[in-house]
C-alpha cells in the first residue's frame, strides 16, 4: 500500500489507480480470520479513506508534454483498465465467499443428516437390545427361575449386550472418523488370532441360527495394521454375515498370504446386497436400515465404518454380491515387514 500510495502521488487521480484501494479494502476479509477483526476494520477504513481522498481531493498528475502518459486517450485507457481490473478482483473475492458459503451449507446439511441418523440409532437400534435386557433382568429378579430358564435368560442377556456394544462401538468409530479423530497405531499383529477371537465373541449369535464358521486360515498369519481397527472390522463383517445368512448355512473365512498383501476373504450364502447398496458403501454414504433373515435390525453403519477404517490404514476392501446370491468380501491387509 505505501508503494502504491507513492505511485498515486506521482500520477494523481488521472489514471484511476486509486480504484485499487477499494479492492485492498476487501482483501482483509479474505486474508484475516474473525479473531483479527481489529486489523480487518483498520485496513478496510484506511483504504476507503485513501480512495475518498484521491476521488474528491486528489489533483491530476503533472506530465511532461510529449510523453506517452501525457495523452488524454492513454490516461482514459488506464482508467478503464483500472476499473475493469478492480471489478475482476471484486468478482474473485465474491466468488471466494460464495464458494465458502456453499461449502459450509453442504457441510451443515451433511452434519444435520448425520445427527438425525445418530438420534435414530440411539432411539431405535439400542432400544430393542436394552428393552430385552430390562425384560430378562425383571424376570430374573421377580421370579425364581430354574436352571434351564436361568441359562436361557443369561444367553439372551449376553446376546443383547453384545449387540448393544457393537452398535455403540460402530457409532463412536463413525463419529470419530467423521471428525478425523481416530488415532492409527500400526504394528505387526497376528491376524489368525484376531479372526478366532471375533468368532468366539459371535459364537452365541451364530449358534442361535445354527450357522457354522468354516475357518480356512493358517496359524500365526502376521500382518501390519492397527489391531483395534482390524478387530472391529472383522467383528462387523462376521456379525453382518451371520445376520444376513439363513439358518443352517456356513460362513467361509479364508486367508491367502502374499509378499505385499494378505487377503482375508469372508463368504456367505445369505440375502446379499443390491448394486446400489454396494455403490453407496464405496462412496462412503449411509444407506437405509436393513433387516436380517430373522428380522435382525441393522444400522447401516457397520460396512461404512469398516470401509473408512480400512482406507485410513492403507487396506483395500472389495465386495461381490447380488440379491439372494450371498456376499463375498475381500480385504487386502499389508503383510508384516
Amino acid at each position: 500500500i505505501p508503494v502504491f500510495s507513492e505511485c498515486m502521488i506521482s500520477f494523481g487521480n488521472s489514471c484511476g489507480f486509486y480504484y485499487y484501494f477499494l479492492v485492498f479494502s476487501l482483501a482483509p476479509f479474505v486474508i484475516f480470520s474473525y479473531e483479527e477483526k481489529f486489523w480487518i476494520l483498520f485496513v478496510f477504513l484506511y483504504n476507503n479513506l485513501l480512495y475518498v481522498w484521491f476521488e474528491f481531493f486528489g489533483t491530476p498528475g503533472t506530465f511532461e508534454k510529449g510523453t506517452l502518459i501525457y495523452e488524454e486517450f492513454i490516461q482514459e485507457l488506464f482508467r478503464v483498465n483500472s476499473v475493469v481490473s478492480c471489478l475482476f478482483f471484486v468478482a474473485l473475492i465474491m466468488f471466494y465467499f460464495l464458494r465458502n458459503t456453499n461449502r459450509i451449507q453442504k457441510e451443515m446439511i451433511r452434519t444435520n443428516a448425520h445427527k438425525d441418523r445418530i438420534f435414530s440409532i440411539l432411539a431405535h437400534d439400542l432400544k430393542g437390545p436394552i428393552g430385552t435386557m430390562n425384560s430378562y433382568l425383571g424376570f430374573l429378579t421377580e421370579t425364581n427361575p430354574d436352571k434351564e430358564e436361568l441359562l436361557i435368560a443369561l444367553k439372551e442377556l449376553k446376546k443383547s449386550t453384545n449387540q448393544s456394544y457393537l452398535v455403540l462401538e460402530n457409532l463412536l468409530d463413525w463419529v470419530r472418523s467423521e471428525s478425523k479423530k481416530i488415532p492409527i497405531n500400526l504394528d505387526t499383529v497376528n491376524l489368525s488370532k484376531m479372526i478366532q477371537n471375533a468368532k468366539d465373541i459371535l459364537n452365541l449369535q451364530a449358534s442361535d441360527k445354527r450357522i457354522q464358521f468354516d475357518l480356512q486360515i493358517p496359524n500365526n498369519v502376521l500382518v501390519y495394521c492397527d489391531e483395534r481397527m482390524i478387530s472391529t472390522v472383522i467383528r462387523n463383517l462376521f456379525s453382518n454375515a451371520i445376520k444376513f445368512s439363513y439358518p443352517n448355512q456356513n460362513i467361509t473365512v479364508e486367508v491367502v498370504q502374499g509378499p505385499v498383501f494378505t487377503e482375508l476373504i469372508i463368504t456367505d450364502s445369505g440375502i446379499g446386497m443390491t448394486q446400489d447398496q454396494i455403490e453407496q458403501i464405496y462412496a462412503g454414504k449411509l444407506f437405509p436400515t436393513t433387516f436380517g433373515t430373522q428380522g435382525e435390525k441393522g444400522t447401516g453403519l457397520g460396512l461404512l465404518v469398516c470401509s473408512e477404517m480400512l482406507k485410513n490404514q492403507g487396506c483395500v476392501m472389495s465386495l461381490t454380491s447380488g440379491q439372494n446370491l450371498g456376499t463375498k468380501i475381500k480385504i487386502q491387509i499389508p503383510s508384516s515387514m
